[in-house]
């Protein structure tokens, strides 16, 4: 699969009485599954819902998170720097192994390490109809307990009809996006076929950073009536990217800002295969039913199958911990030697859905039902011990099996045109059995977790008619998460306890033909987070530890405005908080005299939580058809430590960025055509969005060495699309 793009189709369905009757029972249809887990327009939540239009604007091939980086209190970084391969996103300061993420209502994130990979499913974009984010605890879902935030994307596409749309992108350091994507539209009022195929590459900014990524989707559709439809869709995506991700030391950011230290040799020059390989697939069923003018249904059977590996070279390496045997080598017997190892992921999760949903007059019901069952391997390859000749050997063979169930009711009561209420119970049972790790084979784990996680809001219209709406919404939720694979090697003396999370929401929102505010206020108070602190468990491992309590607060505001005729736009959000720990031990390697020293703190920052984050975007339609479109797109960050300390020499600087994105659409010879023009970090500023550190004592004095992920330079990109 060198030069030729991964395919993928997709097929979708739709019948009706007549044309408009056949475009609203499609989109009611296939959003089933999805509107059981999304917040209604009033729920007394916290969300921000993104349009297909909004995402389309700015999709020259960068990862998703990146895309909503001017999501209101979201940060992300890129591990190459370019935005292209590893990248991830925090939201109220969560990283992606706390916030929740569903595609048409299939759960995403891993199992068992609980984070999203969007590297594996990249130009995702290119299929997303819309996605809602929702801040803070939201409403029920199904998959990986949400903590800080769930993303839910909607991707399934069955246009009406028939297109083909081809895309093409180019931008600094040798990236290269390439789209194409076919649909039949509506056939014989009962067929409908749409197709994706992506190609994304990039060198990085990074040194030995380059991604090529391949991806597309595949989907088959049937309408047996205007009640009932059948949807399957087939998701797939291949990556090899270049290991970036033990970052830049700090001493390197002044004299060489792309250095990557990973792949060295033992002759100073770097390994020119240490990259990380992934396939990933996914298969989901819609059935989709309404049974009668108030009952709706959804069943959603899925499968999700990826495997794959990490390759690197490994500097001496004890042959023991490998299960090899020594040699000898001019008559001295060696135990060391550099070698090249993978080390790989096959794993299975199949899983079923089901929810159906009910409107009586005003109020609205829905039951869910979810229930998945993870199976995966662990296991490592010696590929090549580089002194001495020796077959290749599997030095670990370790398994886990997850399994996830749940099932949550929830209501929205209008009791009269102002005042609603909304009540939501969640239960989840996790089963979670590890047999061994890679570095403590014989730890084995069986657990099983029982979680009730219940919301309750009100939300009062305070102003409603065909121009102008007001209202204001509290909520309070409490949500429940497991510890991950890694917190639960900390070994059978200090098991990590589950985390709790109770979340206070208010908030006021106002919106007419011209403007949008929205403000709310927000306390998510923890009991036993999961949080770094150097400490060292009982099997040798730095592993995250329990805080009996922390918290988060804050402020925030967006602002969508209509400056002038429908030409001019302003974008605004901002977001203050405070984010703590109360207590907080910090342990330190002693060199000097083994063991580790303990350090006691209180009050302290959470780490990567700043206390301000901003985003405005000024949009133009400077020509009065409209065709020429400008956004101008500012993000400013404030500071982050980089560990709970809050010592100001583990930090990350703020930062302040400005990207340019233009794009013009225009039509020669029927053919629609879209051409754009991208300027990414204007300024040129020199910023690190991401990092860690660790410190220790040796002679007497005390070290603290920070890593860092710099993002690239002033870069652009330049594209052109056209539909027939």
């Amino acid at each position: 699969m060198k030069k030729s793009i991964s395919t993928i189709c997709a097929i979708a369905i739709a019948i009706f009485a007549s044309a408009q009757e056949k475009k609203d029972s499609v989109t009611e249809l296939q959003s089933i599954a999805v509107k059981a887990i999304r917040a209604s327009e009033d729920a007394p939540f916290t969300k921000t819902e993104i349009t297909k239009d909004q995402l389309q604007r700015n999709n020259t091939g960068v990862d998703l998170p990146i895309l909503l980086n001017q999501v209101t209190n979201a940060v992300t970084n890129s591990d190459a720097g370019t935005g292209v391969g590893y990248t991830g996103i925090r939201l109220r300061g969560s990283d992606i192994s706390h916030i929740n993420v569903t595609m048409n209502g299939v759960p995403v994130n891993d199992a068992e390490g609980q984070g999203t990979y969007f590297v594996d499913f990249a130009d995702i974009v290119s299929s997303a109809q819309s996605i809602q984010i929702q801040r803070g605890v939201g409403s029920s879902t199904n998959g990986a307990g949400a903590f800080g935030a769930n993303i839910n994307l909607n991707t399934i596409d069955l246009p009406l009809q028939k297109s083909i749309k081809y895309n093409v992108d180019a931008g600094s350091y040798h990236t290269w996006k390439n789209t194409l994507k076919a649909s039949t539209g509506l056939v014989d009022n009962r067929y409908c076929i749409t197709a994706r195929l992506s190609k994304i590459s990039s060198d990085g900014y990074i040194m030995r950073s380059a991604s090529s990524l391949y991806s597309g989707q595949f989907t088959a559709a049937y309408y047996v009536n205007k009640n009932t439809s059948i949807v399957l869709n087939y998701m797939a995506g291949k990556e090899k990217t270049g290991q970036a991700w033990n970052g830049v030391p700090q001493d390197s950011l002044l004299t060489n800002r792309t250095y990557n230290e990973l792949g060295l040799k033992s002759d100073g020059t770097f390994y020119n295969n240490q990259t990380d390989n992934y396939t990933q697939h996914y298969l989901q069923l819609m059935f989709n039913h309404r049974i009668n003018n108030y009952w709706k249904l959804n069943i959603t059977p899925y499968y999700t199958r990826g495997i794959g590996y990490y390759e690197e070279y490994k500097l001496k390496q004890t042959l023991a911990d490998y299960h090899l045997p020594n040699f000898m080598q001019d008559t001295t017997v060696q135990t060391n030697s550099d070698l090249i190892r993978q080390l790989w992921l096959n794993n299975h999760l199949i899983g079923i859905n089901g929810s159906a949903n009910a409107v009586y007059g005003k109020n609205n019901y829905t039951f869910g039902i979810a229930a998945n069952t993870y199976l995966g391997n662990h296991y490592g390859i010696v590929k090549q011990v580089i002194a001495t000749p020796m077959p290749e050997k599997k030095w670990y063979n370790l398994h886990a099996n997850k399994t996830d169930v749940s099932a949550f009711a929830k209501a929205e009561w209008v009791i009269n045109d102002a005042l609603h209420f909304f009540g939501d119970l969640q239960f989840r049972h996790v089963s979670y059995t590890i047999d061994g790790f890679r570095k403590n084979p014989t730890l084995s784990k069986d657990l099983n977790y029982n979680f009730i996680n219940p919301k309750l809001g009100i939300t009062y219209i305070l102003q409603s008619n065909n121009s102008t709406k007001q209202k204001i919404y509290a909520s309070y939720g409490m949500a429940n998460k497991e510890p991950n694979r890694n917190d639960l090697e900390a070994g059978v003396n200090s098991e990590p306890l589950p985390e709790q999370l109770m979340n206070l929401e208010t908030g006021y929102s106002a919106k007419d033909k011209n403007n949008h505010l929205q403000a709310n206020v927000f306390y998510m108070r923890y009991t036993n987070q999961l949080v770094s602190n150097g400490k060292i468990n009982d099997v040798g491992e730095y592993t995250r530890v329990n805080v009996p309590q922390s918290f988060r607060a804050g402020l925030e505001v967006e602002m969508n405005n209509n400056v002038y005729h429908h030409q001019y736009f302003l974008n605004t959000n901002i977001a203050f908080s405070t984010n703590k720990i109360e207590n907080f031990t910090e342990y330190m390697d002693d060199y000097d005299n083994g063991g580790q020293i303990a350090i006691a703190h209180q009050n302290t920052n959470i780490s990567f939580s700043p206390n301000v984050v901003a985003g405005l975007t000024f949009s133009a339609l400077p020509i009065k058809n409209k065709n020429l479109r400008i956004d101008i797109a500012n993000k400013y960050v404030g500071k982050q430590y980089l560990d709970n300390t809050s010592n100001a020499a583990r930090m990350l600087k703020a930062f302040y960025t400005t990207d340019v994105l233009t794009n013009y659409a225009f039509t020669i010879a029927k053919l629609k055509w879209n051409a754009r023009f991208g300027i990414y970090n204007l300024w040129n500023r020199k910023l690190e969005s991401n990092g860690y550190t660790f410190s220790y004592l040796y002679g007497g004095q005390n070290y603290t060495s920070n890593y860092y992920f710099p993002q690239a330079g002033r870069r652009y990109t330049i594209g052109v699309g056209v539909e027939l």
